[in-house]
């Protein structure tokens, strides 16, 4: 699967991310740190980003969502992979499926801005800035994954 991932072949490409995507969307411990540990997120970053090919983006951004919601450490993988401002971006896709995709970095957010390390808590709130800083809808969710208090509780 790692091969695949990193294949020149786009329909490699979303094979074996498709094959990422549903293990780590088993019910019961998925492999989130072999999967980090594989090396694929830099990859699955990239993915993101290719506007041409918009399944591979779903696939990657749920991928991505999926080791998000794991532990802080692997939140934290995929942070610094630089996926957050891509996410952002992907928020105003013009693609249902990968607009909708992207919405569960919300909660990811909000949890992370409970976070005690001081650099998580930073680039957590800088991803809701940029999330406020566009459209009303992109305000408006930002406004439903309830992160209001705490960032006016982090403003006092």
């Amino acid at each position: 699967m790692v091969a695949g991932v990193w294949s020149d072949d786009r329909n490699m490409q979303l094979e074996a991310t498709t094959q990422f995507r549903k293990l780590l969307s088993i019910e019961r411990s998925p492999p989130i740190n072999e999967v980090v540990q594989s090396g694929v997120i830099p990859r699955f970053v990239e993915f993101l980003a290719r506007d041409d090919f918009p399944q591979l983006q779903f696939e990657a951004a749920w991928a991505l969502t999926n080791i998000a919601s794991g532990t802080s450490d692997n939140t934290r993988v995929v942070i610094d992979h630089g996926a957050v401002p891509i996410f952002v971006k992907l928020l105003g896709s013009p693609t249902d499926d990968v607009r909708e995709q992207t919405r569960p970095a919300l909660p990811t957010l909000e949890r992370l801005i409970h976070s005690n390390d001081e650099e998580v808590l930073t680039d957590a709130c800088w991803a809701l800035s940029y999330l406020s800083d566009g459209t009303n809808d992109k305000i408006q969710a930002v406004i439903d994954s309830g992160v209001c208090p705490r960032l006016v509780e982090l403003l006092l």
